[in-house]
C-alpha cells in the first residue's frame, strides 16, 4: 500500500512540475513590443497559453484574474497607442451576482466605441455559464442558477448590440455549456476552463482571424 501511494505521489508531482514549468516558460518569455493581436480579460484569458493555442507570437495576453468588466475597460486605456489590428475582449462573469446586465451592456457599448475610434477591430466574447461546482469552491457563487439567468439576459442583449453595430461576437457559451450550466468536461472548478475548452476557444478565434485576414 505504501509503495502504491508513493508511485501515485510521484506521478502527481511529475504532472504538477510539468504544468508549473509550462507556466514559467510562458511568463519569462519577452513580450512582443509590436503586437498584431491583443487578448484582454479576466482569469479566463490569463490562463490561456495563446501563443501555443494559436501558433503565433505576434500577440499579447492582458488577462488579470478576478477583474470586473469595468476594471478591464479601465486597463484598455493604457493600450490606446498599440500597433494591434484586432483585440479580443472577454469579461463579465466576475460582475455577477453584484451587478446587473443593463450596466454591463453600457460598458460593452463604450468598449466598442473606444476601439473603433482607434481603427482597431474589437471582438467580443459572450459570458459563459458557471456550473454547480462553482458554488462549492466560491461561496459568493452559491446561487449559480440565478447567476446563469443573469448571464442569459446579458448574452441575449449583447448579441443584439453586436448585430446592430456589425461587431464580431464569439458565442463561447454555446460551445462550452448545455442549456443550464457550463459542462463538466470543460471546467476545472465550475468557472475556469480545461485545456479542451481552450482548444475550442482558440478554434473560434482562428475563424475570426482568417475572416479578417490577420
Amino acid at each position: 500500500m505504501d509503495w502504491l501511494y508513493l508511485c501515485r505521489f510521484q506521478d502527481g508531482m511529475k504532472r504538477f512540475l510539468k504544468i508549473a514549468l509550462s507556466y514559467l516558460v510562458r511568463f519569462v518569455q519577452p513580450e512582443v513590443k509590436t503586437p498584431t493581436i491583443i487578448l484582454i480579460g479576466d482569469s479566463l484569458i490569463k490562463l490561456g497559453n495563446w501563443k501555443r493555442l494559436l501558433n503565433r507570437n505576434d500577440l499579447i495576453n492582458r488577462g488579470i484574474g478576478g477583474e470586473t468588466l469595468g476594471q478591464i475597460q479601465e486597463r484598455m486605456k493604457k493600450l490606446r497607442n498599440t500597433t494591434a489590428r484586432i483585440i479580443f475582449i472577454e469579461g463579465g462573469i466576475n460582475d455577477f451576482p453584484q451587478s446587473n446586465p443593463e450596466n454591463l451592456l453600457g460598458l460593452y457599448q463604450e468598449i466598442i466605441t473606444f476601439w473603433e475610434s482607434k481603427q482597431i477591430i474589437p471582438v467580443l466574447t459572450n459570458v459563459v455559464y458557471i456550473s454547480p461546482e462553482a458554488a462549492k469552491k466560491y461561496p459568493f457563487r452559491s446561487n449559480w442558477r440565478s447567476i446563469n439567468k443573469q448571464v442569459d439576459e446579458l448574452n441575449k442583449n449583447l448579441n443584439d448590440i453586436c448585430i446592430a453595430r456589425k461587431i464580431d461576437l464569439i458565442d463561447l457559451n454555446s460551445c462550452l455549456s448545455n442549456s443550464i450550466q457550463l459542462r463538466d468536461e470543460f471546467t476545472t472548478d465550475g468557472v475556469h476552463f480545461t485545456e479542451a475548452a481552450y482548444q475550442i476557444w482558440a478554434r473560434e478565434l482562428r475563424k475570426i482571424l482568417q475572416r479578417h485576414q490577420i
